[in-house]
Order: C-alpha cells, then structure tokens, then sequence
C-alpha cells in the first residue's frame, strides 16, 4: 500500500511540473513581446524630435533636450510667414525618417 501511494505522489508531482514547465515555457516568451509592443505604442504616442527656431536659425532637437543636436546655415526669417509661425512653436517628427522630410523640406 506504501508503495502505491509513493507511485502516485510521484505521477502527480510529475504532472505539477510538467504543467508548470509548459506554463514558463510559453508565458516567459510573451513577456518581451508584450513589452516591446508596449514601448512602440508609448514612443508612437510622444515624438522623438523637434524641428524649430534657434537664435533665427533652423534646428533639430531631441524632444527631452534644450540644446539642438544640429543647427542648419538657413534662416527662419527667409521662409514663408506660416512656417515662421510653425517653427516658433515647433514641427514634431515622430522618427528619423519623419525628421529628414522635414529637413528637406524646410531647408531647400
């Protein structure tokens, strides 16, 4: 009878194990996904750059930062009345290939 019983503990902590290893197994690979997907929707929703006047003059920041990455030899004061306005207040680009459209537009 002992030894029955001892059969049995060890058949079901067999399964609990393997019913938990399948668990991990399946759920530990949908966490960083998850997370991933997560961080997209996140930097989706908040822009990456901002385009607008420096001391007259076009520039390019990062949206957490107050001094420009790059500076462009093209004044504000030359483009039409409604970009000036634009650029006062600053042109978002939400990633690096928004950012250069912007660029080319404004500054050619």
């Amino acid at each position: 009878m002992k030894h029955r019983t001892n059969r049995i503990l060890q058949a079901s902590l067999t399964v609990v194990m393997a019913c938990t290893l399948l668990l991990a197994v399946i759920y530990i690979p949908l966490q960083p996904e998850a997370a991933a997907e997560a961080g997209q929707s996140q930097e989706a929703d908040y822009p990456a750059y901002v385009l607008k006047d420096y001391h007259g003059k076009i520039a390019v920041f990062e949206t957490s930062k107050d001094q420009p990455d790059i500076v462009f030899d093209v004044y504000v004061s030359t483009l039409p009345e409604f970009d000036q306005q634009a650029l006062q207040t600053g042109v978002f680009a939400q990633d690096m290939k928004e950012l250069n459209r912007l660029i080319e537009d404004y500054t050619s």
